[in-house]
């Protein structure tokens, strides 16, 4: 699939640049693993654990996805991940 063929189905659209966003973006996941390096794995708190990783991974790929000037909608992605 082209970039074009993305653009016209709607996977991807031309958005504005957010500096701010990202930052913020960037900055809950720097706390969310702060959090987790603070926490024992244990066997009860390790899928609890995995998750918040997750989400911090999401956020840090958000924060890129935002301070670039095309947001590239990955829908199939994020909706297999919830």
């Amino acid at each position: 699939m082209s970039w074009q063929d993305c653009l016209e189905s709607g996977d991807a659209r031309h958005s504005f640049v957010d500096k701010q966003r990202a930052k913020s973006l960037q900055g809950m996941a720097d706390a969310r693993i702060k959090f987790i390096e603070n926490i024992r794995l244990t066997e009860e708190n390790s899928a609890i654990l995995v998750s918040e990783a997750y989400q911090a991974l999401l956020e840090v790929v958000q924060a890129i996805i935002t301070s670039e000037v095309w947001k590239r909608f990955l829908k199939n992605l994020i909706n297999s991940g919830r």
